[in-house]
């Protein structure tokens, strides 16, 4: 299955500094950039005011919980929602009897 992680984060719980502000998420991302590669995320999106976005996995929920939403200290809300693909939505109108 796969999950639809919708975050909201609080940027001013960053470091003033610009420059220590740019190494943190700078390594972020680059965390983000290995998940991407490895497969344990299919999609990302961050807004530009840094304030929000959304990964999109298919990871275990509980994972989801453990390396997404633990490890994650300035983000504020978190929302994870079940999607279904548009084949698996396709299956399940097409066993349905009329």
């Amino acid at each position: 299955m796969m999950y639809l992680i919708l975050i909201e984060s609080d940027p001013s719980s960053l470091p003033q500094d610009l420059s220590e502000k740019k190494k943190i998420m700078a390594s972020n991302i680059e965390n983000i950039k290995k998940d991407l590669d490895s497969g344990e995320l299919k999609m990302v999106g961050i807004s530009p005011g840094l304030g929000s976005g959304f990964f999109v996995s298919e990871q275990d929920p509980k994972v989801i919980l453990g390396k997404r939403i633990m490890s994650t200290a300035n983000v504020k809300k978190f929302k994870v929602k079940p999607m279904l693909s548009l084949e698996e939505v396709e299956a399940v109108i097409k066993e349905i009897k009329p």
